[in-house]
């Protein structure tokens, strides 16, 4: 029977750092559509968009220049988001293991989903 659980609480992101996060001046670094799959092939069909987003550059911030990635299941145009100022919301957070080619080292990610306002 699956069992649900609060991975923003178990990877450390409480609600104060939730808050925090969303409450940062971030820009959209960079972005890529997200696509189906279908029998472990890439199908045509986009169902959301990988932000990368940055913290604005800030002395006094803690978080300046941090980057780091957002998916969403909203459907946006890479050219017309890059270098723009967004807001976001944390709905969810996914941890896996990124691996390169022919190595048996891996390496923790964490991949933020929620929604994106752009300014």
């Amino acid at each position: 029977m699956a069992q649900e659980v609060d991975l923003l609480s178990m990877i450390g992101l409480k609600s104060g750092s939730k808050d925090t996060l969303e409450g940062q001046q971030l820009f959209v670094a960079d972005a890529r559509q997200k696509y189906a799959y279908e029998d472990n092939q890439r199908t045509d069909k986009v169902i959301g968009t990988t932000v990368t987003l940055q913290v604005v550059r800030d002395k006094d911030n803690p978080l300046s220049s941090h980057v780091f990635d957002l998916t969403t299941d909203q459907v946006l145009d890479p050219d017309n988001i890059i270098d723009k100022d967004v807001n976001i919301e944390i709905d969810d957070v996914s941890v896996w293991a990124s691996t390169r080619r022919n190595s048996t080292y891996a390496e923790p990610r964490v991949t933020l989903h929620g929604k994106i306002v752009v300014e």
